[in-house]
């Protein structure tokens, strides 16, 4: 578990925490841009478009985690 932590560059959190909070947005305030993306249409088809907006939810707070993780594991270069 440490070698991943040591071998993450450090950008990768803060890459993480952006993709979190847009997934929140984006689950949280409907986004049309958001939930009308051909990718995005798998969820809403399986789960209709309230599913697909707390799943989106869900998914930014897991990156929100795993971004808060490697920030604070990970050395920046300077």
């Amino acid at each position: 578990m440490f070698a991943i932590v040591i071998f993450t560059p450090w950008w990768f959190g803060i890459l993480c925490l952006i993709g979190g909070l847009i997934a929140i947005a984006g689950g949280l305030f409907n986004w049309d841009w958001f939930m009308d993306h051909p990718k995005a249409q798998v969820f809403v088809n399986k789960f209709g478009q309230s599913g697909a907006r707390v799943f989106y939810c869900m998914l930014g707070l897991a990156f929100l985690g795993l971004g808060l993780f490697l920030v604070t594991t990970t050395t920046p270069p300077w």
